[in-house]
């Protein structure tokens, strides 16, 4: 391993901690090839992003915020992510939570809300501040665009037993691109699987990633553990309760969590901690260890940082690791030695150190202090306020439910407000939303819906519907797309479309018209804006495995996704001719000071309409 260490990019840094006869810690760090080599930090942000959580509420103190109030985000930017992704709309819509989830289990989708409240800007700011000068945190962990993590969407706090706003935070967007520029090489490999699963024969570019150098992370580590050993200027700041929060996220074992439970067969104590084996068939770990870390792994990096307590033994150290197991030298095809190489070094270097601090003599031994690890911060609540379906009964009945729903919208109109303070609109799409993803729904005709104003619409396959109403806004209304992939699992997405903005119509869906292509089915989604003047259509199939608007209308040598056919009589409108897998649609032709109609046919060719 050691004469390999330059193909590993292995890292070590390990610190001893000695007490003294007031039990105060002193620290000497022993390093070896630490921050020599690039590697891929993964999910270690996840660190940095939990304490600066916890400094901004902090800070937020004069809106009497803290870490158990609800969290909504207004509008959701990146395309990729949705409410549920998010972890949105639930209980357990608090930042207090998602730091458990990062820091427990290593959560991704925890950590999309936290990036929103706290701001790319943010990360860049502070924890240079705090002495982390390596840190470069640009990214969520979702297939969101380089503009769209620059935006963070607008957040909102609520007091989570009266549902009254404590703290509204507008949409934050940082001017400058945020990518790493270190010293070292972050060009890794020799090649990588790319998008449609194709082999990219050239190093991956991880500049436009996560960082945060080792040392800068095993440093972090011991500001949270010991604040006292830190300068007064990179000082976190912390209550004690913040701090004996962090300690019980890092530290809880995952059959020790109220919620989520966790058994300990699928979820044992080593669960996220790889300096610590356990033998086959053993699910926990000794009672005088425990292990206060944070862990990475991705594209054959695999990382962790730790603080070490034996209470028996009056051991404690801090050690962290980082290799790179990808024999092939290809990211992204899942095949790494983790499990071959990985995890035996890190239980073997683990062993070493215990064994070393074991026979070290110390003068005064520690008094340790853990802290409380009763999972009683979130005592689990009964459904979300705005849940007023019970999907464990018929159809009929929760269509009514649905109906009434839909008429206390009309009666009550008010704007958008909040994910966690829904107005009436809001309401009704959630348990929509709730609804479709069932399975039942599939097959069901929806009438009595249909009869409440909501404008339903299905293929010929039954594996696309969309339903569609008015909005009381003047520029925008309600849409929900449900799809079916092959494997029967339900996909549900608004239309990109479907936005207060002003250069958009307002219109409802009526018809879908599919039509068969060469790689697969196209669905074309005809609506009429409410005013009736014009006609809209969108083209939409399967694109890497998601259900995507499809650029398929070739119009004056150009590719759109969207007819928009204004009528100016009652005979414009947009025909399709099944047999000839023809569109027709008038088009506005300016002749001199005429205005004329030209009716424009387009013929499907298997691919595209031209």
């Amino acid at each position: 391993m050691i004469q390999r260490r330059q193909d590993y990019r292995l890292q070590v840094i390990y610190t001893r901690i000695d007490r003294d006869k007031k039990n105060a810690p002193h620290l000497t760090t022993y390093s070896y090839d630490a921050d020599k080599y690039y590697y891929y930090c993964a999910s270690m942000v996840k660190l940095p992003a939990s304490v600066l959580t916890l400094e901004k509420l902090h800070n937020l103190a004069a809106y009497r915020v803290d870490m158990l109030d609800s969290l909504g985000i207004d509008s959701i930017g990146c395309t990729e992510l949705n409410p549920h992704s998010m972890m949105l709309g639930t209980p357990y819509s608090c930042l207090g939570h998602y730091i458990k989830e990062m820091l427990m289990l290593s959560n991704n989708r925890a950590f999309s809300p936290v990036y929103d409240f706290l701001g790319q800007q943010y990360f860049q700011e502070r924890l240079p501040e705090l002495g982390l000068r390596s840190a470069v945190i640009s990214n969520r962990f979702a297939g969101c665009d380089t503009i769209q993590n620059r935006l963070c969407d607008p957040v909102s706090l609520y007091d989570r037993h009266t549902h009254q706003l404590k703290y509204y935070q507008p949409g934050i967007i940082n001017k400058r691109r945020q990518f790493y520029n270190g010293d070292l090489d972050p060009q890794v490999g020799i090649g990588y699987i790319g998008g449609g699963n194709q082999l990219i024969k050239q190093p991956k570019d991880f500049r436009f990633v996560n960082y945060i150098s080792l040392s800068d992370l095993h440093k972090l580590l011991t500001k949270i553990i010991f604040p006292e050993t830190q300068s007064a200027g990179e000082k976190l700041n912390l209550t004690r309760r913040d701090y004996q929060y962090l300690y019980k996220c890092m530290g809880i074992f995952p059959r020790e969590s109220a919620y989520p439970r966790l058994d300990s067969i699928h979820y044992p104590d080593n669960y996220m901690k790889y300096f610590m084996g356990l033998d086959s068939g053993t699910y926990t770990m000794p009672e005088n260890i425990r292990i206060f870390n944070k862990v990475g792994q991705a594209y054959g990096f695999m990382t962790d940082c730790s603080y070490v307590v034996d209470t028996l033994n009056k051991v404690e150290f801090f050690l962290s690791c980082s290799m790179y197991l990808n024999a092939d030298g290809i990211l992204n095809d899942g095949i790494y030695e983790y499990d071959q190489i990985g995890y035996p070094f890190f239980h073997h270097l683990f062993n070493a150190i215990y064994a070393e601090e074991l026979s070290r003599h110390k003068k005064y031994p520690p008094r340790f202090q853990l802290p409380d690890f009763s999972d009683t911060a979130l005592v689990r609540p009964g459904p979300p306020l705005w849940l007023r379906v019970d999907t464990t009964r018929p159809m009929p009945e929760i269509e009514a439910a649905l109906c009434r729903l839909a008429d206390s919208m009309w009666q009550d109109r008010r704007l958008y407000v909040n994910y966690d303070n829904p107005n009436s609109d809001e309401v009704f799409y959630r348990n929509l939303s709730v609804v479709l993803g069932m399975k039942a729904s599939l097959d069901y005709p929806f009438d009595a819906l249909r009869r409440e104003n909501i404008s339903i619409a299905a293929s010929d396959d039954r594996r696309f519907h969309v339903f569609s109403w008015d909005k009381d806004s003047p520029n925008s209304n309600f849409a929900l797309l449900q799809f079916t992939d092959s494997a029967g699992n339900i996909r549900l997405r608004k239309p990109m479309d479907f936005k207060d903005n002003k250069t958009l119509p307002k219109l409802t869906y009526s018809r879908i018209i599919q039509v068969h292509a060469a790689a697969g089915n196209v669905y074309l989604l005809l609506g009429q804006t409410t005013s009736g003047d014009a006609e809209y259509l969108q083209a939409y199939g399967w694109s890497g495995g998601k259900p995507d608007k499809l650029k398929i209308f070739c119009y004056n040598k150009s590719l759109y996704s969207d007819l928009l056919v204004e009528k100016r009589t009652g005979k414009d409108h947009i025909s399709y001719n099944p047999k000839r897998r023809v569109i027709t649609f008038p088009m506005i032709v300016k002749s001199g000071k005429k205005v004329k109609n030209r009716m424009v046919k387009l013929r499907f060719d298997g691919q595209v309409f031209k």
